[in-house]
């Protein structure tokens, strides 16, 4: 019936708030904040929770704020990169993950390290006392940008960089010929296939004290 998103990043709730808005929906709200600093959201019939793992140092206190709003589900959407897979083609990490690799090597003298991904959440869910049902799916991360410009600051935010003058400037530089146009006049970088996951668990399955029982259902 109602929607409550929280997201920190101002560029990602621009683009839900102009999704949403585009599909006429009316039965959300937004609040701009970080997880665990948000107050007064009440609970939810599921709460739903994406990358979990990257940069959130405190998995515990995610994953436990996330269990006392959600009063039967949650769902988590968890995906691993090409460039941590031992198995990824040598296209896919290439073409996909060349720009940023680049930009990494340039601006930190070093590649970006692998992010973690379901092998790394699965055992830390269960020490927590989540046992989760997994469904695997593909995954693609592609996104437009108005611009070389607007494409370099989400390098920069994904990278942990300073967007300041001089970095925007060198890192447009490294994307320029990755940058492909489209037909609309926005520019993109290649787009990634990956393997994610969407992880599901009955909250109202937990006993006092964190423990779980198993459910027919």
């Amino acid at each position: 019936r109602h929607v409550t998103l929280v997201e920190p990043s101002p560029a990602m709730a621009g683009l839900a708030r102009e999704q949403l808005e585009r599909l006429g929906r009316t039965n959300w709200s937004l609040v701009e904040a970080e997880w665990l600093d948000t107050e007064g959201v009440a609970p939810a019939a599921a709460v739903l929770l994406a990358n979990v793992l990257s940069p959130h140092e405190d998995l515990a206190a995610w994953i436990g704020k996330a269990l006392d709003h959600a009063r039967r589900w949650l769902f988590i959407v968890h995906g691993t990169v090409p460039d941590a897979l031992p198995d990824a083609s040598p296209e896919a990490r290439s073409d996909a993950i060349e720009p940023l690799r680049r930009v990494a090597i340039a601006l930190h003298g070093e590649p970006r390290a692998p992010q973690p991904g379901l092998a790394d959440l699965l055992p830390a869910l269960h020490e927590l006392g989540v046992f989760p049902d997994v469904t695997m799916f593909q995954r693609c991360f592609g996104r437009s940008y108005a611009n070389a410009t607007e494409a370099a600051r989400d390098a920069a935010a994904s990278l942990l960089i300073e967007p300041t003058p001089p970095a925007l400037e060198r890192i447009r530089g490294l994307l320029r010929r990755h940058l492909r146009k489209l037909p609309d006049g926005r520019v993109a970088l290649p787009e990634i296939v990956a393997p994610s996951a969407l992880l599901s668990w009955r909250t109202d399955t937990r006993q006092p004290g964190g423990r779980w029982r198993w459910t027919r259902d």
